[in-house]
């Protein structure tokens, strides 16, 4: 959905306005006579769409911090799901992988400050005037909201909606997957394992500038 971003100073490029109508517009090139090269042997049996949508709007930036637009529901983020994949679906595509939302009350960004979440950062840089607690709560509500609704919505529109006739559904945990990193980071992450911390840190919350990577490898990091 349509909504002002501070840190591009402009509207954010939405899934439905933009992405999806330059996805068609790609379709459509290539099924040009002289197109030999791009996505010119898509099928329905060769491609796979997976769409991984929501943190924006749901965290900072979006519902979190009530700066949706105005009128807006977490309803019309999950009724944006069904209308991406009734644009893919028009293309002819007809193999689906929807993820879960991410457990962002754990990550640095959304979890509380005593509970080992960052302070301010570029990306939330006045995060210390909010009573993060609850706000680390709210984000967990949420996310796993939304994530019990892609469980229940998905074979509802596909099987007694039969809103994508033909179509195939996998819905990918992605929630559980970061939650089983999180919890035992030893077993996936490179040595130290961080699951507090970011790779790539500003030491301006308010700037850019200064910012660094970590000495320590990508593969530490779960954020």
């Amino acid at each position: 959905m349509y909504r002002y971003l501070d840190a591009i100073k402009g509207p954010f490029p939405s899934v439905i306005d933009y992405e999806i109508s330059a996805f068609k517009a790609d379709v459509k090139y290539a099924s040009g006579s002289d197109n030999t090269t791009f996505l010119h042997d898509r099928t329905p049996e060769n491609s796979v769409y997976t769409l991984w949508i929501g943190t924006n709007d749901l965290g900072n930036g979006g519902f979190l911090l009530d700066q949706q637009i105005k009128g807006k529901t977490i309803s019309d983020y999950i009724d944006c799901i069904w209308s991406v994949f009734d644009g893919i679906y028009s293309t002819g595509g007809r193999r689906f992988v929807l993820f879960t939302q991410a457990p962002l009350e754990v990550s640095p960004l959304y979890a509380a400050i005593p509970n080992g979440g960052s302070g301010n950062v570029n990306y939330w840089p006045n995060k210390t005037e909010y009573n993060t607690i609850e706000y680390e709560a709210k984000i967990k509500e949420y996310t796993t909201t939304v994530n019990t609704i892609f469980d229940y919505g998905v074979p509802f529109q596909l099987l007694v909606e039969k809103r994508w006739p033909g179509a195939s559904f996998i819905i990918f945990n992605t929630h559980q997957i970061l939650l089983d990193i999180h919890d035992k980071p030893e077993k996936y992450l490179s040595k130290p394992a961080h699951i507090t911390g970011f790779y790539y840190t500003c030491p301006d919350p308010a700037s850019e500038e200064g910012c660094s990577a970590s000495e320590d490898p990508l593969s530490s990091f779960l954020w």
